[in-house]
């Protein structure tokens, strides 16, 4: 199920877009494409692993992202599993416009829990042990 205005991708089961406030439609027409809508940098990432981790939190909730190697300047769909980390830099994460403002709610809260479950661990330099 696609958003027919910002191009989101919903799981199925959902019959609305949260953002638009449309009704959904099973396959966008041919205008329409992720392609062809503006993409906007939401995060920059010091490295691969976060930008994937920050990817399959937005790809969870439903939103499609692109990862931009800023080094390189080329897109990549999603998460781009079996490409090594090392030498990349930095890391962007990009979506269409309209959906912004939902998927940095996404990363935020995404960053917030793993700040808390980095606190709540305990650390490998602690005197507990």
């Amino acid at each position: 199920m696609f958003c027919p205005q910002c191009g989101a991708e919903y799981v199925p089961g959902v019959t609305t877009c949260d953002d638009c406030d449309v009704s959904l439609v099973d396959e966008l027409p041919e205008g329409h494409r992720p392609e062809n809508l503006d993409l906007v940098l939401i995060r920059s990432c010091f490295g691969l692993v976060e930008a994937e981790e920050l990817s399959r939190a937005l790809e969870r909730e439903g939103i499609r992202c692109f990862l931009n190697n800023e080094n390189m300047g080329a897109l990549f769909p999603g998460a781009m599993g079996g490409v090594s980390g090392a030498g990349l830099g930095r890391v962007g994460i990009m979506v269409p416009s309209p959906i912004a403002d939902r998927a940095k709610k996404v990363i935020r809260r995404t960053l917030q829990n793993l700040e808390g479950d980095e606190a709540a661990s305990p650390r490998a330099d602690s005197d507990d042990g």
